[in-house]
């Protein structure tokens, strides 16, 4: 299984937008990540995303860029950003069937579930940008996995002008 994990675009602030839309900036730098996965010809069999608003603009716009139905995204309080990394991951154990799951979330969420996938604990000090993707091969039967790339929005901006 092939698990992308996605922080959500950058977001407005509280007090200009109560929900914390996505930024011009935010929805500009996931443009060009969408454009990035199509040129590198990802496809996902599932994503799935928080229901606060800035995620769900976040996975709304990448699956518009893979083709992928936006009626189909599924919408999880699981990872809300104050959610446990394990109850996220026997979520995701849940989906094994699928190949290819784009996962849009938060921190401090997306962070521990990657901490718990590749076995370090809070020890590497990695700093999950917003719009930044991590591509992880899971093994479900051991709950393991191998981080395999990290694409940030600058290096998305490189690919695709």
């Amino acid at each position: 299984m092939k698990l992308y994990l996605v922080r959500h675009g950058k977001a407005l602030s509280a007090e200009e937008d109560s929900e914390k839309s996505l930024s011009f900036e935010g929805e500009a730098n996931l443009y060009f990540v969408g454009r990035a996965y199509r040129k590198m010809q990802l496809k996902f069999n599932l994503i799935v995303t928080s229901p606060k608003k800035r995620t769900l603009q976040t996975a709304e716009i990448l699956a518009e860029k893979v083709l992928y139905d936006t009626n189909s995204i599924v919408q999880t309080e699981l990872l809300t950003a104050d959610k446990d990394a394990k109850s996220t991951l026997d979520f995701l154990l849940k989906h094994t069937d699928k190949e290819h799951v784009l996962v849009v979330g938060h921190l401090p969420n997306l962070q521990e579930l990657i901490f718990e996938l590749v076995g370090m604990g809070n020890v590497i000090g990695l700093n999950l940008d917003n719009g930044q993707t991590i591509a992880m091969t899971f093994d479900p039967l051991t709950k393991e996995a191998n981080l395999d790339w990290i694409l940030t929005t600058s290096l998305c901006k490189l690919m695709v002008t």
